[in-house]
C-alpha cells in the first residue's frame, strides 16, 4: 500500500509590523519550510488567526494507523460476509 499525501496546517502569523522586503523575507522562508504549492489562510473570527497549508506524505505512525483501520474494516466486513452466508446456508440448505 502506498503512502497518501495528507493537508496538514500549521500556525504561521507573519509579523504584524514590516516593510515589504521584511515581508518577502518571511514568504521565502515559508516556502522554503513548506513548499511553494502551499497555501496561507487567514481565518478570522472574533481573533484573527493565519495557517500555512501544506501537502506532505503520511509520517510512519499515520501510515500504520491507516493501513491497521482499513485492515480492521476488511476483517469485518470479510466476518459479516461469512455469517452472512453461514445464515443463508443453514435457511437454504447447502
Amino acid at each position: 500500500m502506498e503512502r497518501k499525501k495528507v493537508t496538514r496546517g500549521v500556525h504561521a502569523p507573519l509579523s504584524e509590523t514590516r516593510n515589504l522586503k521584511e515581508l518577502q523575507e518571511e514568504v521565502t522562508a515559508l516556502i522554503k519550510r513548506y513548499g511553494e504549492d502551499a497555501y496561507y489562510i487567514i481565518y478570522s473570527d472574533d481573533t484573527v488567526s493565519e495557517y500555512v497549508h501544506y501537502d506532505s506524505l503520511e509520517t510512519d505512525n499515520e501510515y500504520q494507523e491507516r493501513t491497521t483501520r482499513l485492515q480492521r474494516i476488511q476483517q469485518q466486513a470479510e466476518e459479516k460476509e461469512r455469517k452472512e452466508f453461514e445464515r443463508l446456508k443453514a435457511k437454504y440448505g447447502g
